[in-house]
C-alpha cells in the first residue's frame, strides 16, 4: 500500500520540497499518507478535519500546494480546490 501511494504522489508531480496536504482521520491510512509522501520527496501539510472550511480553504490557497491527500469521506470538502491540484484519497 505504501509502495503504491509513494508512486503515485509521485506521479503528481511530488518531489523535493513538494508541498501535499493530508487531511485524513487519524489511524492507519493517516500513518501510510505521511509515510508515502515523505518516501516521493515532499513535505507534508498536516490539516485537521474538524477545521472549519474557511481555514481550511486559507491553508489550501497559502500553501502552494502539488496535491491532496484525503480520505473519500472528507473529499466533498475540497470542492473549491483549483483543478490544477491534484487530489486523491484513501
Amino acid at each position: 500500500m505504501l509502495i503504491d501511494w509513494g508512486t503515485i504522489c509521485a506521479s503528481w508531480g511530488v518531489g523535493q520540497n513538494a508541498r501535499v496536504a493530508i487531511c485524513l482521520e487519524r489511524g492507519f491510512e493517516m500513518i501510510v499518507g505521511l509515510l508515502a509522501v515523505l518516501k516521493a520527496g515532499g513535505a507534508c501539510v498536516p490539516l485537521d478535519p474538524a477545521y472549519p472550511a474557511q481555514r481550511l480553504n486559507y491553508m489550501l490557497a497559502d500553501s502552494a500546494l502539488v496535491a491532496l491527500l484525503t480520505q473519500e469521506s472528507l473529499a466533498g470538502r475540497f470542492n473549491e480546490i483549483s483543478p490544477a491540484v491534484p487530489a486523491g484519497w484513501i
